[in-house]
């Protein structure tokens, strides 16, 4: 769950950042970049957490906040993000900068060491984006494997 959260928080602090798109781009017929695409603000909808025990499949939960709870990420055209998630006993905010190469975005938080860069696949829809994640380790012997496909919708 540890890790789950940490997606959640640094996914939305990537995203958070940037959200308008311009429709005359998408009237005259040009290909938008990721940058151009995920620019604008974006909310938390809900993520899939599959398990995987030595290869088999073991377990599926689904995520979606609390009716007290806000997620969003503004990712903003010159390249940094801010990101909010609030609830009812208080807030975390996080801010920093963020590319593409190709389909994985990166983020690096500020104040986090220059090397600490979170990598993620995503892809990008006109109205939600979808990021996939995973991550793996051995636990008794086992190999766990833990698979995340977090969904955002635009709200600008």
């Amino acid at each position: 769950m540890k890790k789950f959260n940490k997606v959640i928080i640094l996914t939305v602090a990537v995203l958070a950042s940037v959200f308008s798109t311009s429709c005359s781009k998408d009237d005259d017929g040009g290909s938008l970049s990721n940058e151009e695409k995920i620019e604008g603000k974006w909310t938390y909808v809900s993520s899939i957490e599959k398990k995987y025990v030595n290869g088999v499949f073991d377990s599926e939960e689904k995520y979606e906040l609390d009716e007290d709870e806000v997620d969003t990420i503004d990712f903003k055209s010159d390249g940094t993000y801010f990101s909010l998630y609030s609830y009812s006993g208080g807030s975390n905010s996080a801010e920093g900068k963020y590319w593409f190469d190709g389909d994985i975005l990166n983020v690096h938080e500020d104040g986090e060491d220059e090397d600490d860069v979170y990598s993620v696949e995503l892809k990008i829809y006109s109205d939600y984006f979808i990021v996939y994640d995973s991550d793996k380790y051995e636990e008794n012997g086992d190999s766990i494997v833990y698979e995340y496909e977090t969904r955002y919708e635009r709200i600008d």
